[in-house]
């Protein structure tokens, strides 16, 4: 926790970008078409998926991202201890590291920011229409055999003694709801939240781009047709001869 140790170690894990997207309850913003962009291009990009599948072979992601979230926010603690979980990483996208911008920001005050910008509507029905319709899995045809099945996986020992469905329920309201909003995805089933949610997706994206300086602040508009010359241009790559991924 030294100020030396701290400085060599961000020296040493220089990131190319970071990423933001509106919230942890509130998905569907492209994080995984940029994870696999940036992966692409040969930047190491930490997405949750990459938190779960380090948690599971043992790197101890999990319970770093706990204790970043007992931390008092800009502490030489916390900004050292988010240093050791990007440690091998160039860029981050997804909850829990767009929650942590700020330190992200100070920790790496080189890199560029990322924000995602799609229409409100069509991104708050993309979102009932997939990852809320996957979740209400008692809804689905054929609900009578999947619910077992999704039930027993969920009961798995992953982490010492603890269930698949334990770490990942403390991962989200530990790890992600303390940096999120009000949001939740029952609502996206609801037409009276649509305004409410919509007025919430809009309003992160405007205090993202008040708060980021202008220099710093990359805006990747839906559908994303000149997302790879901004991204390359930030991570100094050359353009890939492939389309955008979806």
């Amino acid at each position: 926790l030294l100020p030396e140790a701290l400085e060599a170690s961000i020296k040493t894990n220089w990131p190319t970008a970071l990423y933001l997207n509106p919230t942890l309850q509130n998905p569907r913003t492209g994080t995984m078409s940029l994870f696999v962009a940036l992966n692409g291009l040969g930047v190491p990009c930490y997405h949750m998926k990459s938190l779960m599948m380090n948690t599971l072979t043992g790197r101890g992601d999990f319970e770093m991202w706990l204790q970043v979230n007992e931390l008092p926010p800009g502490s030489p603690e916390r900004l050292a201890l988010l240093s050791r979980i990007f440690e091998g990483y160039e860029a981050c996208c997804d909850a829990p590291a767009c929650f942590v911008y700020d330190d992200l920001m100070t920790l790496y005050p080189e890199a560029k920011v990322m924000l995602t910008r799609r229409d409100a509507t069509r991104w708050r029905h993309s979102v009932r229409d997939t990852i809320f319709s996957m979740l209400n899995m008692q809804a689905m045809p054929g609900a009578a055999v999947l619910m077992p099945i999704h039930r027993l996986i969920y009961r798995l020992p992953v982490l010492g003694s603890l269930s698949l469905g334990a770490v990942l329920g403390t991962m989200v309201n530990r790890a992600g709801l303390p940096f999120a909003r009000d949001s939740r995805l029952q609502d996206f089933a609801s037409e009276a939240e649509a305004g409410r949610i919509e007025a919430d997706f809009r309003d992160w994206i405007a205090e993202v781009e008040r708060r980021v300086p202008a220099e710093r602040l990359l805006v990747l508009e839906a559908p994303y047709e000149d997302a790879y010359q901004k991204v390359c241009g930030a991570a100094g790559v050359p353009l890939p001869g492939r389309p955008w991924p979806h």
